[in-house]
């Protein structure tokens, strides 16, 4: 009843399987001839509920589906296409109603498409991200965050939830910083020496310090409790869903025409990423106003790691790897 397929989908047979699609559509069974448009997952309840008998497979005469992680295939089985971002488990776990997979939720003997944020909900349950904040799906349980002295606020981007601002804290430093290997005295770099230049902007921060000694993909760093440093396949997640066609995962340059422009301050995204710099290796600072470069937490060898690029002049987005010892722009996500 519940196959993992080999290509890494759900096969799920229609006389069989409970789709509970976005606010209660059903397929059950009951014998007849029906022609059956599915439009979305998020239209809510639909008059047009298709019924045929376990024994009237053959009967169904026409499938069609706008959604694309649906495919209705001609022997009749509903099948869940595999997600870029689908999370496998065991067959164990998911014969024992349990999935990763944000857009679906197994319990009981029912499987149920969650709601994407934007989308209406009554209850927790119907979410992606299971918060539901005023009756719309949100990534983000609360607007602001507490931390190290000052508030940031949130955006809820996707299925996920970033802090709007770059991050600010620990002492800052004129000199070379410390590679720490703890957060314990955390040391930033403000542009040009300036510490209202943080305030506006963010500390600069070494990717050692940023992560905090840590080597390890997803490491809170230098982030609040409950959030942590994004990952390289995280920011692609991000810049990927701001875009309208799919840009490359494993790209080394420039990608994703559309995002780099909803990125920056004043986006569509509400990210609001401040031009905000870099600080070298020797010393200078270069390029306010002109770009900005965030650290991701996956490290590229024992002397690089990865990061996104925005150029002022681009609408783009830049991945490349580079050193550590730079100092870049740090923004964290939720856990």
């Amino acid at each position: 009843m519940k196959t993992l397929l080999r290509k890494k989908s759900f096969k799920i047979i229609s006389i069989s399987i409970l789709l509970l699609l976005a606010g209660g559509v059903f397929l059950k069974s009951q014998g007849a001839n029906f022609s059956w448009s599915q439009n979305s997952w998020l239209g809510g309840i639909s008059p047009n509920v298709a019924k045929h008998s376990t024994d009237a497979d053959n009967t169904w005469t026409n499938y069609s589906a706008k959604d694309n992680s649906l495919n209705i295939k001609g022997d009749g089985d509903a099948e869940l296409k595999k997600a870029d971002n689908w999370q496998e488990t065991t067959d164990a776990d998911f014969n024992a109603y349990t999935s990763k997979d944000s857009t679906l939720a197994v319990s009981g003997n029912s499987i149920k498409l969650l709601k994407a944020n934007g989308a209406t909900c009554s209850v927790a349950g119907d979410c992606q991200s299971n918060i539901c904040t005023g009756n719309v799906c949100t990534a983000c349980g609360t607007s602001t965050v507490s931390y190290g002295g000052k508030t940031y606020n949130t955006v809820s981007i996707g299925t996920q939830c970033w802090f709007k601002e770059n991050l600010n804290v620990g002492t800052r430093v004129a000199g070379s910083a410390t590679q720490t290997t703890s957060c314990s005295s955390i040391q930033k770099y403000c542009y040009s020496n300036t510490e209202s230049i943080c305030t506006t902007d963010g500390g600069l921060y070494q990717w050692n310090q940023a992560m905090c000694g840590s080597t390890t993909p997803g490491a809170q760093g230098i982030c609040p409790s409950g959030w942590h440093i994004p990952t390289d396949a995280e920011q692609y997640t991000l810049e990927n869903y701001l875009q309208n066609t799919t840009c490359s995962a494993s790209r080394t340059g420039w990608d994703c025409s559309d995002a780099g422009t909803k990125l920056k301050s004043g986006g569509s995204s509400g990210f609001n990423a401040p031009l905000a710099g870099t600080r070298e290796t020797d010393g200078n600072f270069l390029n306010r106003a002109s770009n900005t470069h965030f650290w991701s937490s996956s490290a590229f060898d024992a002397s690089y790691a990865w990061y996104r690029y925005l150029f002022s002049v681009y609408a783009t987005v830049g991945r490349y790897d580079n050193s550590k010892a730079l100092g870049f722009s740090v923004r964290c996500l939720k856990n």
